[in-house]
């Protein structure tokens, strides 16, 4: 899949992510290299960051954590922890999270889910494995033109899509 966007594109090494499902913690650490023109240049950089229920905080390269205060960007982060087939799963077997808009597309059952602190993802399963093939959030960032879709797809190999609006996608399918 290609993004036809002009939004800022990287290329991320070095993955590691971190989940506590029960506990509402992540911690995502990972080396970014800007594929596309950047204000902070070409030069790759190391992120640290992380979320404790309705705390994110960030790491420098010295080891000074830093709390995140920025609603936006602590919800981004919340929606992210979703992003895996065990809290996804998890979050909407929860009997506080509301279960909405059930529809079939293609082969895969689609759910919108309202977790119970509130966050909101969609869910596709596939109908003849019955395991989850993607999860979708919409997320907004003053660094990236406003909203965007954010998504893992195709069994959760990492790849994360990130696209400002008009969400214009091309496969080669």
């Amino acid at each position: 899949m290609t993004i036809d966007t002009d939004s800022r594109i990287y290329k991320v090494s070095d993955f590691k992510r971190l989940l506590d499902a029960a506990g509402g913690r992540a911690r995502t650490a990972q080396t970014r290299t800007p594929t596309t023109p950047n204000f902070n240049g070409q030069a790759p950089a190391k992120l640290l960051q992380g979320v404790d229920g309705a705390v994110a905080y960030n790491v420098n390269a010295r080891g000074k954590t830093t709390r995140v205060t920025d609603k936006v960007e602590i919800d981004a982060r919340r929606a992210d922890s979703y992003h895996h087939p065990l809290t996804i799963v998890r979050a909407a077997l929860d009997p506080a999270a509301r279960l909405t808009n059930l529809r079939a597309l293609a082969n895969e059952n689609i759910l919108d889910i309202a977790t119970a602190n509130g966050v909101a993802l969609t869910l596709a399963v596939d109908k003849t494995t019955k395991l989850p093939t993607s999860v979708v959030s919409m997320t907004a960032d003053d660094n990236i033109l406003g909203e965007f879709l954010q998504a893992v797809k195709d069994g959760f190999d990492r790849t994360i899509v990130k696209e400002a609006p008009p969400y214009r996608f091309t496969s080669p399918n």
